[in-house]
Order: C-alpha cells, then structure tokens, then sequence
C-alpha cells in the first residue's frame, strides 16, 4: 500500500519515445504530468510501475534516468537507519503533551484605554503568570478580582483555550468620552468655495450668504454674546455651534492611465514546501531564496486540530511558489476609456459618500503616445452640518 502512493519523475531520452508509449499503454502504465525539458521528456509514474518499464527500456532505444522520489515509502526507507530521529521524535510529542498541561500565552481583547502592561501586571500579583500550571488558575475568582480592581471594566470573560488565557473586557466609553464642563465648538470650511446658504440653530454666524471661504475658516462660531441693558456685551457664553452651511466649491479631477503594462504568464512550473512557525518565527533555517526569477508566492495554515489546542503559537504552513514571466501589453483606446471612467465613477461615488452633491461635471479624455489622460473639474456643493465640527 505504501509502495503503490509513491510516485518517480523520470527522465527519457531517445529516438523511440513513441514506440515507449505505445508499450506502457499496452501493459497498462499510466504516465502523467509530461512535459518537455529541452531534449528531453519529463513525466511522472507510480513507483510500482518502474519494474514493468524497465522491459520495455530494454526493447527500445530510450535511456531512462530517475529524477526525483517521492512517497511516505521512500521517506521511511531513507529514514530506515535514522533511529535516533523517531525517538526525538516521539520524544517532542510526549513534551509538547506535557507542556499542555502549562499556561504560555495570555490574550487580552477589547481594551482601549487599559494598557496590556497594567492588566498582566495585575494578573501576576494575583499568581498569574507564564509557566504555572492551568489547573491552577481559577477562572471565576479571577474575573470578580479584576472587576474590583479596574472600575471602568463593565463587563469581563476569562476564559482557557488550550495554553492561552482570553481575557476578554468591556470598559465604559460613556465616562471616557465625557467631554469637560467648558468646551467649544465651531463650524469650519471644509474646502475652498463661495458660500451659498447659511442656516443657524445655535451660535453666531461669522460668514454670510456670498462669501468667499478657505478651508479651515470659521462659519459658525459657538460663542453666543449676551447683550447688556446699555446695548454693550455683559457676558459671552460657550456652547456648541449647531446649524447647516451650504459651500459650493470645485474639484479638479486628473485621472492618468498608462497605455503600456505587464501581464504575468505563468509557466506551469510549482514548487510546493513546508514551514513550521513559532510565535510566527520560522524554526530552522531561513526561508531560503527560491531559484525562480520572478514568482508568486501563496501560504496556508494547516496546522492540526490538535497542536491548535495544545500549543497555539506553533503553527506548520504549506508554501507554494508559481513561476511565471512578464509580457507587455498596451490598452486598446476602448479599453482604457473604459478603465478611466471606472476610476472617475469611484471619486463620484467617494464625493457623494461624504455627502458631497455633484451639480456640473466638466471633464474630457485625451491621448498621447503614452498615456491617457481624463482631467477636468466637478462643480459640488457641501451642506456643513454640526456633526462635521472638529474640537477645539
């Protein structure tokens, strides 16, 4: 059974190579992933099948040479004499076992305004610490200490997955967020324009319907004056500005594509690896250079079940490298109208996101021999509201 999952890839040379296929097909070898290699061909058989070939080796002028084995069988025979390997081995499994049993990670979420540094030091005057064992660690008690040591945590989970500690905690933004008793808001510009309505609810107006704004220059101020019996000021009052500023305002637009670009053809060539991580630290050596000139590069997690549980900063990933090569390419005029229409209905929509209306669009696309070019302006208009107002 071991013997039949293990594969050879071959190489065969020769002038009867057709005479060669015609042979393993009439006893039944299948020959898979064939591919050239200069003078050469390249393909991949069971194991199992070598035995058969080599008959018909014997018939024809085709020279044979094995590139490469793979399979849990030659692994195993190539590790027949290495006795010392399965007893570390066995070895690292039964410490991992036992590490297990150990607190090595702790995990603190949803803190804002509590340091990591404060809560772990806490946990440690409570006995709390890296190495001890869970068996240990009294999740219930742990959760009413923490409770009445830290007031502003509203809400609060411990709980023990694998070797890690979760603390999860809630804390209450209502006090944090509390603004002080003498605060002041104002209505600001939020780009250059000409100002086209002005509404206040609460505040003094400093600008009127026609002006001339830049961004950043006060609208509505949120000091209110308070008048005195003898027509002066007796007191002025701080509150928030609260009204609605309609700025009308231009946006110029240049969108610039280049007409010339690289397309990745892939070569069908794969190379596929493994890593073993911890606390993303890849063990052995280094992630080597890999000989292709130009690859991609995919990871994936397939750490077992397990090692999750028992150990979760260790990690095994499977890597796969696809070689491929860069062609130049060159939009076609249709093609790139149609890519810088898309970009410009992306800003259109990013404008009317912010709540920004479009009333006139002026723009036009051009070409040269190396680009194209979409550039114009927008004519918009921005109602400024008290939920756009910045502190000061």
């Amino acid at each position: 059974m071991m013997f039949d999952s293990a594969y050879l890839e071959i190489e065969i040379l020769g002038k009867e190579r057709e005479r060669f296929f015609n042979l393993c097909a009439f006893h039944h070898i299948t020959l898979y992933h064939i591919r050239y290699k200069e003078e050469a061909l390249l393909v991949k058989i069971k194991a199992s099948d070598l035995f058969l070939m080599k008959r018909i080796v014997k018939k024809t002028e085709i020279k044979l040479r094995i590139i490469e084995k793979k399979g849990l069988y030659f692994t195993l025979k190539a590790m027949k004499y290495q006795k010392i390997f399965f007893l570390c081995l066995l070895s690292g499994f039964f410490l991992l076992w036992i590490c297990s049993f150990f607190l090595w990670n702790i995990e603190i979420k949803g803190n804002k305004y509590l340091s990591n540094v404060l809560i772990t030091d806490f946990l440690q005057r409570q006995g709390v610490q890296y190495g001890m064992p869970l068996k240990n660690i009294l999740v219930e008690q742990l959760e009413k200490n923490i409770r009445k040591e830290f007031y502003d945590i509203t809400w609060i989970s411990v709980s023990i997955n694998g070797t890690t500690l979760i603390l999860e905690i809630k804390e209450n933004d209502t006090i944090r967020n509390q603004k002080p008793e003498n605060f002041q808001n104002h209505l600001y510009a939020q780009e250059d324009g000409i100002v086209e309505e002005i509404l206040v609810r609460q505040g003094t107006a400093v600008v009127k319907v026609g002006d001339a704004v830049k961004k950043g220059d006060l609208l509505i101020s949120g000091e209110i004056e308070i008048p005195a019996e003898d027509g002066g000021i007796k007191k002025k009052v701080l509150s928030q500005a609260k009204g609605d500023v309609k700025v009308r305002y231009t946006v110029p637009i240049k969108e610039v594509l280049l007409l010339e670009y690289d397309t990745r053809i892939y070569t069908g060539e794969e190379k596929r690896e493994y890593e073993f991580r911890y606390k993303e630290n890849i063990l052995g050596k280094n992630r080597k250079k890999f000989p292709y000139p130009k690859y991609d590069y995919y990871e994936e997690e397939i750490t077992p079940g397990i090692i999750k549980k028992f150990l979760p900063e260790f990690k095994i990933y499977h890597i796969l490298y696809r070689e491929y090569y860069l062609q130049r390419e060159k939009y076609t005029k249709q093609k790139g109208e149609e890519i810088l229409n898309e970009n410009f209905n992306k800003i259109l929509k990013s404008l009317e996101e912010k709540g920004v209306q479009i009333i006139e669009k002026n723009v036009k696309i051009s070409t040269n021999s190396v680009s194209m070019q979409l550039t114009g302006t927008l004519t918009a208009e921005q109602v400024i509201k008290e939920k756009d107002i910045r502190n000061e």
